[in-house]
């Protein structure tokens, strides 16, 4: 999980792309909260009475104690704004690298999302006639989250690496999806069953995958995008 939030090595697919988008988002909630606590617990300890709301507070009413403790509140709460918002820029930051890293592209593609608003600000500046080009830059941003978000990564071995980073086990793996290993367990249980009964797991093996073929090429159906190697 570590280094799928803070790492900028390595590649991660979509799957655990948005997995990784839950958990930042999940770390951001639980900071806010945990420091909203802190705040109602540090005013409790000083007596400071919030249920009458803070419209009718008089700075100038303050006492030196109070005006330093609401001096130290803005204080902590500027540094706790700037921390967070520094953190989820880093977290947001290196997962688009990974995913980007699936897509056999490099990592500084993320540097779109700083320079486009200020492009697009300087074409419009210099000519208002630049603003069709203006307005496609500044989309650019847009564009590579879904693609981040949506696209499917590079079969098998790239530039960036032959294995993928998942959340689920800590440690690269395959181009074999979760759904996949997860699948081959379900029929590692299934033969050993087979086995105790008496029945041959080969012979059933087999005509299972017959069938499933069979369906597969009656039906015409393809290789679906979001099916258990289309999320990997």
């Amino acid at each position: 999980m570590f280094r799928i939030l803070f790492g900028f090595e390595g590649r991660i697919g979509r799957r655990n792309y948005w997995l990784a988008i839950i958990g930042q988002w999940t770390i951001l909630l639980g900071l806010f909260f945990a420091f909203s606590s802190a705040l109602a617990a540090a005013f409790s300890v000083f007596g400071v009475d919030l249920s009458q709301g803070t419209e009718n507070v008089n700075l100038a009413d303050l006492n030196e104690s109070e005006s330093a403790f609401a001096g130290g509140v803005g204080v902590a709460s500027i540094i706790f704004m700037v921390f967070v918002m520094g953190l989820s820029l880093y977290m947001g930051i290196a997962a688009q690298v990974k995913r980007l890293h699936d897509l056999n592209m490099s990592g500084w593609f993320t540097l779109i999302n700083f320079v486009a608003v200020p492009i697009a600000s300087t074409l419009i500046a210099s000519d208002p006639a630049n603003g069709p080009i203006a307005l496609f830059i500044m989309l650019m941003p847009i564009g590579l989250g879904l693609a981040c978000g949506f696209f499917p990564g590079t079969f098998g071995e790239n530039k960036y690496g032959t294995d993928r980073i998942s959340i689920f086990d800590g440690v690269a793996r395959t181009d074999e999806s979760w759904a996949d290993r997860a699948q081959a367990h379900k029929n590692a249980l299934r033969q050993q069953k087979d086995t105790a009964r008496g029945v041959d797991p080969e012979a059933v093996y087999e005509k299972k995958t017959a069938r499933r073929v069979e369906r597969r090429v009656s039906s015409g159906s393809g290789r679906k995008g979001f099916g258990k190697r289309g999320m990997a």
